[in-house]
């Protein structure tokens, strides 16, 4: 399942990460616990480039939260096409969201922490301050 396909992804990139004289042990040591991390480092990663870039260019920041699609799909659509500057074409023909919760059983409580805690270390600040409620709550 999830946890073996993590389990040969993290093996898989090890022998890279180990050599890799920009990973230093205390993030090595971080991340040591959590499933997919090399995942989870490139979701921060770009999203801090992103982040960074949009501020270095004085780009405004959109940011579109997953659950805002299953409570107000079409404003969280609407929103979207508004600031990518789109009209929307076809709602009829348009495949509406369906949220699942099923990925809550992907990692244990304290493979949470664990990627909590590495999101956290690794995060530019104004990021952390978005993702912190799928951790600790609003």
């Amino acid at each position: 399942g999830f946890q073996e396909w993590c389990r040969q992804l993290d093996t898989r990139y090890n022998a890279k990460e180990t050599g890799n004289m920009w990973i230093d042990d205390d993030l090595r040591s971080m991340w040591k616990d959590v499933p997919c991390h090399s995942e989870f480092f490139e979701y921060i990663q770009w999203h801090n480039l992103a982040w960074t870039t949009a501020k270095f260019m004085d780009i405004e920041v959109h940011m579109v939260r997953y659950e805002n699609y299953a409570k107000d799909w079409r404003g969280t659509v609407r929103s979207l096409l508004k600031y990518l500057e789109l009209e929307a074409v076809d709602w009829e023909g348009a495949t509406p969201f369906e949220s699942t919760t099923y990925h809550e059983s992907y990692f244990t409580p304290q493979q949470k922490q664990d990627i909590r805690d590495m999101l956290h270390h690794l995060s530019a600040i104004p990021l952390w301050r978005i993702l912190r409620v799928y951790f600790d709550g609003p």
